[in-house]
């Protein structure tokens, strides 16, 4: 799956992370920890901006 779209936030949930796309709030994209870390690392500058 492929999804294109601007993050809104990422927030923490009951068991992981979920990522908020900006049109699509009532669908979130569940990671697990290691998922959130390596995007953390991967896109620091994006995410701060």
């Amino acid at each position: 799956m492929l999804i294109v779209g601007e993050m809104k936030e990422i927030a923490s949930a009951r068991f992981a992370y979920k990522m908020i796309i900006k049109h699509l709030p009532d669908f979130p994209v569940m990671m697990n920890e290691d998922m959130y870390h390596r995007l953390c690392n991967r896109f620091s500058v994006e995410i701060e901006l």
